[in-house]
């Protein structure tokens, strides 16, 4: 128990402690009562006595008391903090020299000691703004040593008309679940003007392991020897999936690379050896603070250096920082992800069972079966990317084309071949697969923060490779624009858990419609009695999949495009009937297209596709057992928005989302996927509303919709946050003086603006040209927006205020808004967002079509060639 303010403590002196024994509840405890100096009247720490604590130290601080001993097999640390009041004229110093000597009282404890501090800070350490000096020195030292805070449990202390949450908890409990509480019962009955705060943690005792050892597979990199992996398989009369594993497995034929993980440098390994032969208690204690820093700065440099490599496309960096990070209480984690897997692999329907097998094996039985041939498996393993890590087998790619390369009797072709036909049993192991869980956000807290990656063996996936492959759509959208002269109209609509929820009984149809043929029985033999291997911490769990498959296979994105594909056919003559000017123009050409679990239209025009994209759900996803993920009706999605765009960069972009923002539930339902679509977890460091909210969306909004959607960064915190958080850029809608209206010239890079003045000047126009600062698009682009701001400032500085910047798409452009300019344009970028920030409300967008009038005054002026110094004055203007 953590006490401050105790009072009737009579006989302790300032700055003394005492120990004593107390009983509360039935429990008898030890109690290390102080009496600090700075604190207001005494703090206790009360430790129970059956938990066999043996004290080792104890200090009094000047607002507290802490002890320090060992129980439980672990050595601990605990103090009972009172943080004086901000109105006290010492409060700064106070803070100041009590986080320092709490600090060097944590270097002098072991770096595997359990912290538990309890403070009273009259102060929100939630705060997102401090008012009080003092905490400078609190954030401080919790940067320096790394503790963690309790999370925000609300009001604490409730007197006198007023509340606020002002007690707290910090710690570093290694190996351990924690979880914490809060007892507004214990404050009545006390009483008291605090609610009680707890912390509870779970350890191991005796010598049951803290963390279990994951049980280790074959996956991962390997560095193969070819000649070491020839020598041992050139022997072998038969090959098969065992011998191979077994081969790539034998000493000096594979071999894993250097880990990745951190180690001390040879310098900080040096301190450590001094440490040890050092024996006076200070000279060790600066030794270790001197560890300390060195091995924070060598791991802030080995981070830094994988995120180099990383950036730099380095696999093996990016899948060890995936792999780092880690989430919460080890029991519960492993408890709820069992859970969600289990319903997630569940179904009501029935099984395959004998009698699906029966009828498959009497349609499928006998069919010819041409053999696979060699050719089949060099293209097979062309498309495997090199380098890539082994499956559950250990056996790479690599390997597998040197035994390719140099088998001249083809015991690789004739092994495919034999599982083909149905002379040898499918390997168990290519049946089951082991499902790694990579972090989608910094800090996951549940399953569905975690995706899955299903392993599988090597073999298994080049194997699927020969049984067939998929289609790309980037055919389709060429043979659209070759025939008709026009760029076809996109769109792409997202299956929710494809291939985790597909149909047993949908596959099993669809393989039974097929010609009769060997290949049908083998995917079934993949496909069905699969298991995956669920697992965190080295507590694993084996689930039966009665529905889905397995991501991790080859042949898992193609059988599920053509369960998908057959399922929707009733959907060709359909659209064929609807849209007769699309089959007439372009005939051949489908309206949709199944890639993957990404369901990919087609049409010729914008209401087409929309109409396409309304009649699309539903068909056909009942019977495979799945729903789409659109989260709006089709009506919201633009279609232009994704056209002339190649496949891979497609998104769904909604555009009526301020219309649903007036209804608070639909909002609610809608916020998580406008939060994700503007704050993807792989590129924002968060993705809560709450950082959304601090950036600025712009929207630059033409007469038929929104043409262009930036989104601002965040603003610092010592910077101005900006005036509002949704910017709009509409069309004029006439063209009155004042006006500057930007001319951008993208051949000649040359930057002008036309002064439209109106009033006693409304006949005169005037010109303004500045040279870029660069020959390239974007450097004109920033030049002239820069200029037309300060053009608009200047006019309402001189007495003509409500002048309009007229400035076209190409100026406005994306990189300005996000930051993200080449390097030589860094310098001016300030300027811009300067003069831009103070403009906005002033600029808008030429409109369509301009008037002719205009058209004509502003063709009347051509750029000229600037010198290379000039010198420009306001008053030359006018």
């Amino acid at each position: 128990m953590f006490l401050q303010e105790v009072g009737d403590v009579r006989g302790l002196s300032l700055g003394c402690h005492r120990e004593d024994f107390a009983v509360i509840a039935g429990k008898e405890f030890v109690a290390y009562i102080a009496n600090p100096e700075k604190s207001h009247r005494c703090s206790a720490l009360l430790v129970a006595c059956a938990l066999e604590f043996k004290l080792h130290e104890v200090q009094v601080h000047e607002v507290g008391v802490s002890v320090r001993g060992k129980m439980l097999e672990r050595e601990f640390y605990m103090a009972t903090m009172h943080f004086p009041h901000a109105h006290r004229p010492d409060a700064v110093e106070v803070w100041r020299a009590n986080t320092v000597s709490l600090q060097e009282t944590l270097d002098r404890c072991p770096a595997d000691a359990t912290v538990l501090i309890g403070q009273d800070l009259n102060q929100n350490l939630h705060a997102e703004v401090d008012d009080f000096e003092g905490m400078m020195h609190m954030r401080q030292f919790l940067a320096r040593t790394g503790l963690e805070v309790s999370p925000d449990q609300g009001v604490t202390w409730v007197a006198r008309g007023s509340e606020s949450a002002i007690d707290f908890f910090l710690f570093r409990a290694p190996c351990t679940e924690v979880s914490f509480w809060k007892r507004e019962d214990f404050r009545l009955a006390l009483p008291s003007d605090h609610n009680a705060v707890g912390m509870s943690i779970r350890l191991a005792t005796g010598r049951t392991p803290l963390r279990r050892r994951p049980r280790q597979t074959r996956c991962g990199k390997w560095v193969v020897r070819d000649d070491a992996l020839w020598e041992h398989m050139q022997a072998v009369s038969e090959w098969d999936q065992e011998t191979v594993a077994t081969a790539c497995m034998q000493p000096g034929v594979c071999s894993r690379p250097p880990s990745l993980r951190y180690n001390d440098p040879p310098e900080v390994k040096d301190l450590i050896e001094r440490r040890k032969k050092l024996r006076d208690p200070d000279a060790r204690a600066a030794l270790m603070q001197e560890i300390h820093f060195s091995r924070k700065e060598s791991k802030q440099q080995h981070k830094e250096d994988l995120l180099r490599r990383a950036k730099a496309g380095d696999r093996r960096a990016i899948a060890h920082m995936r792999s780092s990070a880690a989430a919460g209480g080890l029991t519960t984690a492993v408890k709820d992800l069992h859970a969600f897997y289990t319903a997630k692999y569940d179904s009501d329907e029935p099984p395959i069972g004998d009698a699906h097998w029966e009828k498959a094996i009497d349609r499928h039985a006998g069919a010819h079966t041409a053999p696979v041939t060699r050719e089949e498996l060099q293209k097979a393993l062309a498309k495997c990317n090199p380098g890539v890590s082994a499956g559950l087998d250990g056996v790479t790619f690599e390997g597998l084309k040197v035994l390719l390369r140099r088998d001249t009797r083809d015991r690789l072709p004739m092994y495919f071949t034999r599982l083909l036909r149905g002379e040898l049993p499918v390997p168990e192991g290519w049946r089951q697969g082991k499902i790694v869980l990579l972090p989608k956000v910094p800090r996951p807290s549940c399953p569905k923060d975690l995706r899955p990656v299903c392993l599988v063996p090597s073999l298994s996936r080049l194997y699927a490779k020969v049984l067939d492959g998929i289609v790309a759509a980037q055919s389709t959208m060429s043979l659209v624009k070759r025939m008709t002269g026009r760029t076809a109209k996109v769109a792409k609509l997202d299956i929710k858990a494809a291939f985790d929820s597909v149909s047993h009984q949908a596959v099993f149809q669809w393989l039974m419609a097929c010609e009769p043929c060997a290949e049908a029985l083998s995917i079934m033999r993949l496909c069905f009695g699969t298991e995956v291997r669920v697992g965190l911490g080295g507590m694993d769990k084996t689930l039966s999949m009665k529905r889905g498959i397995m991501q991790g296979s080859a042949f898992s994105a193609d059988v599920f495009s053509r369960v998908m594909d057959w399922y929707l056919a009733p959907l060709v003559p359909l659209f064929h009937g609807l849209f007769p000017e699309w089959e007439s123009q372009i005939q051949g050409i489908p309206h949709f297209l199944i890639y993957a679990d990404d369901l990919i239209i087609f049409a010729d025009t914008e209401r087409v596709l929309n109409d396409i994209s309304g009649s699309t759900p539903g068909l056909g996803y009942a019977e495979c057992g799945h729903t789409m993920d659109t989260s709006l009706d089709a009506k919201c999605l633009r279609a232009s928005w994704v056209s002339d765009l190649a496949i891979r960069k497609m998104q769904k972009t909604y555009v009526q989302i301020e219309v649903y923002a007036q209804d608070r539930k639909k909002w609610g339902e809608l916020l998580p996927c406008w939060i994700e679509h503007w704050l993807p977890a792989h590129r924002e460091p968060q993705s809560t509303a709450a950082y959304l909210f601090d950036r600025q969306l712009v929207l630059l909004r033409g007469a038929r919709g929104v043409e262009q959607m930036y989104l601002r960064p965040a603003k610092d915190i010592l910077d101005e946050p900006y005036e509002c958080s949704l910017l709009q850029i509409r069309e004029a809608k006439h063209v009155g003086a004042p006006l500057v209206w930007l001319l951008p010239d993208p051949v000649t890079f040359t930057c002008q603006a036309v002064l439209f003045l109106g009033g006693r000047d409304a006949g005169k126009q005037v010109v303004v040209q500045v040279r870029p600062v660069g020959e390239d698009t974007m450097a004109s682009a920033i030049s002239l927006l820069t200029l037309g701001c300060k053009l608009v400032l200047l006019l309402t500085h001189l007495g003509r205020p409500g002048a309009r910047l007229v400035a076209p798409l190409q100026v406005l452009r994306r990189e300005f808004f996000q930051e993200a300019v080449p390097m030589p344009l860094l310098a001016d970028l300030p300027h811009l967002l300067s003069a831009f920030s103070k403009a906005a409300p002033s600029i808008c967008l030429p409109p369509k079509p301009v008037p002719d009038d205009v058209k004509t005054k502003l063709g009347q002026f051509k750029a000229v060639t600037m010198p290379t110094k000039y010198l420009v004055r306001a008053q030359d203007f006018f």
